[in-house]
């Protein structure tokens, strides 16, 4: 960001010399009209984009971004965001323009003047084409991938000029995943094997494979996917290919802003569906519930921390998930974050 603020004032200073050198000229330009680009970008999906000038006004759909621009202190760029974007709490008086990336609207993002279109790759193609007709790029992301998401962070740091929260927040997340791969070494050398997972992906009996970010959650948090090796990222799983291979464990990833008894709901749903009853997970009981949110961006700790607590009970027996989400939430967001929620993130 340095050579582009070295770069913006070689370009003004170069437009003022304009005016000097030999005489005023006729109807000059004034210095704020830059026409030469400033700086370039390059999204997760690898498409260039160029800026004139510094970002200031931002439309968002996809709550892992709208939440990694929060964490970045950027909030007050956001004037426009996808419905499902209200936490942390300083979004929750943005405009809404659109469902999701998948349906946003127009005329709502073109009225909010944005600089720039941040989405993930559900994004309308034709809407993209008509905001790149008309100046505004589109950055497209994938924010659910844990082992890219630093990567993603200092990108952004970087193209919102704030390197230095960025760095930080790379810290927290370093330190944190120390954190919960030594607790599982330690888990391990203990005796502790690690836990066959039966992981239940919004849908009944739907999963996720190894072709999927979302294995690498169960990988990295010590947990072996029967659904690994499927064919397609996310498989439907018969119930007699469930109890085959009788996994230990079994989660449910929910969407939505659910409360504990709702969540409660759909665990008892799990226990007492009649095709997992014979499956340890459910003789035992070790079926959990976990919201999708966790799963997005800068917030991929928490969900580690949920399932290796979960894998590894007596390892992780004096350790609180719930005050570790906590934790990444105020240093994220801002002291008292965290209190603001009204929400249940996992369950038990």
């Amino acid at each position: 960001m340095k050579k582009r603020t070295i770069l913006l004032l070689l370009i003004v200073l170069a437009a003022a010399s304009g005016l000097y050198a030999g005489g005023q000229t006729e109807n000059p330009e004034p210095a704020s009209k830059i026409d030469k680009p400033l700086f370039t970008f390059i999204d997760g999906k690898g498409n260039e984009s160029v800026f004139y000038h510094e970002i200031e006004r931002i439309v968002v759909v996809n709550s892992g971004l709208s939440a990694l621009l929060a964490a970045l202190q950027q909030s007050d760029k956001i004037v426009g965001r996808d419905m499902f974007s209200s936490f942390p709490s300083s979004l929750r008086t943005k405009k809404v323009v659109g469902k999701s990336s998948a349906y946003p609207n127009l005329e709502l993002i073109l009225g909010s003047k944005p600089d720039v279109v941040m989405a993930d790759a559900m994004f309308d193609d034709s809407v993209a084409e008509k905001l790149a007709a008309l100046g505004i790029p589109v950055l497209i992301e994938s924010t659910s991938n844990p082992l890219k998401t630093k990567e993603l962070v200092t990108r952004y740091g970087d193209l919102l000029d704030c390197e230095e929260r960025a760095a930080e927040i790379c810290a927290w997340l370093d330190e944190a995943d120390s954190r919960i791969a030594g607790l599982i070494e330690t888990a391990r050398v203990n005796g502790e094997n690690a836990p066959v997972v039966f992981f239940e992906n919004r849908k009944n009996y739907k999963s996720t494979s190894k072709k999927s970010s979302t294995h690498q959650y169960l990988e990295l948090s010590g947990g072996v996917n029967i659904a690994a090796d499927e064919k397609v990222s996310s498989p439907t799983l018969s119930p007699e290919f469930i109890v085959e291979k009788n996994p230990n464990v079994i989660i449910r990833r929910v969407s939505g802003d659910l409360t504990a008894d709702t969540m409660a709901g759909v665990r008892d749903n799990i226990l007492n569906r009649p095709g997992l009853s014979a499956t340890q997970a459910v003789s035992t009981e070790r079926v959990f519930v976990i919201k999708a949110d966790l799963f997005m961006t800068i917030r991929y700790p928490s969900a580690l921390f949920y399932h290796a607590s979960w894998f590894y009970p007596e390892t992780f027996r004096n350790e609180d998930p719930e005050e570790f989400n906590k934790e990444l939430i105020n240093f994220m967001f801002g002291d008292g974050e965290f209190e603001k929620t009204n929400e249940a993130f996992a369950y038990p």
